[in-house]
């Protein structure tokens, strides 16, 4: 297991990495892909983990694949990773579809981790803050909301969000009808309660921002 601390010090150092191509003027290659190999330097130079596999079969579901799966003795973790971009508001299916198949994973005795990272505005505009818009980043009296604010905390000193997949019914039934069992005698049940902890959170005056969460 990767403890908090650890966590967030890779969380510091894959900002630097992105921010560093963002100051060389690389900002239109950053993508998810952008995250996985900082996150993967970090584990093998500093942690010294050596079994590392990127687009890992996922160990409960049919034809689907895990960004990250990371393995050191009885430690099994997996990564999700995605980027922010100017329609990610339109896209939280595929941060939903992640969250559960991350839960799905907790399940089975394996950390498992969401990671977002993004341009500061489109992370604020689109992520943190949908509706907020015309709100100066950094400011004490805005909030986060959205959609994303009802699965995710935005706030260290409140981490843990909790969520029941009856409150977001179409989004789980389209989950449901995508993700087949490995194993055949699995069914989905009809409901799941969800609980996300932020571990890291980067936001505010950096070129890029970044936050870590735990799916359980």
């Amino acid at each position: 297991m990767i403890n908090d601390i650890e966590l967030a010090k890779m969380s510091h150092a894959v900002n630097l990495r992105l921010s560093y191509f963002v100051t060389i003027s690389y900002a239109n290659i950053l993508a998810e892909s952008s995250i996985r190999y900082p996150v993967v330097e970090y584990l093998e130079r500093r942690l010294s983990y050596t079994k590392l596999k990127l687009e890992y079969d996922h160990p409960v579901f049919k034809r689907k694949k895990c960004d990250l799966y990371v393995e050191k003795n009885i430690d099994r973790i997996v990564f999700e990773f995605k980027y922010v971009r100017d329609n990610t508001s339109s896209l939280f299916q595929d941060y939903f579809d992640d969250i559960l198949r991350l839960h799905y994973l907790h399940a089975k005795g394996i950390q498992s981790l969401f990671v977002v990272c993004g341009d500061p505005m489109n992370f604020n505009n689109q992520f943190r803050s949908i509706k907020g818009r015309t709100l100066r980043l950094g400011s004490r009296k805005e909030r986060p909301s959205g959609v994303f604010s009802q699965v995710l905390s935005f706030s260290t000193r409140k981490p843990n969000k909790r969520f029941s997949t009856n409150k977001y019914f179409k989004n789980y039934n389209d989950f449901c009808l995508h993700y087949d069992f490995r194993n055949s005698i699995e069914i989905h049940p009809t409901n799941i309660t969800i609980q996300t902890r932020l571990i890291s959170l980067i936001h505010g005056d950096s070129q890029q921002s970044i936050g870590i969460w735990e799916v359980i």
